[in-house]
């Protein structure tokens, strides 16, 4: 947990492993709830991943956020594939809710 009320964070983490065949898969899923500002979740899930590499590797990361009001602009996109590349991690928003099931792996799959 980080209390540091100036630290750029994550709103909440998953932890998920399951075990297949004698083989155990981590994944790790920020949740970020957020207004409109994307931007600011991915400066926030990147500074959090940032700090927490070393925790983290061997797991598959995966980014949400939730916003309140959709105001995405052109940007997002670059955003979104600049922190995929950058992260190897899986990212998604949606506007209100998102629902998401896990396969077989624990690989969260996005559904709407």
């Amino acid at each position: 947990m980080i209390s540091d009320q100036n630290t750029l964070k994550y709103d909440y983490l998953l932890l998920n492993h399951t075990e297949i065949n004698g083989t155990t898969h981590y994944h790790s899923i920020f949740i970020e709830l957020k207004g409109s500002d994307l931007t600011r979740a991915y400066q926030q899930i990147s500074a959090t991943i940032e700090r927490f590499n070393n925790h983290l590797k061997g797991s598959k990361l995966h980014a949400r956020v939730v916003l309140s009001k959709f105001a995405v602009n052109y940007q997002s996109n670059t955003f979104k594939e600049k922190f995929m590349k950058k992260y190897r991690c899986s990212f998604s928003y949606q506007c209100r809710s998102m629902k998401e099931e896990s396969e077989s792996d624990g690989n969260p799959s996005h559904s709407r």
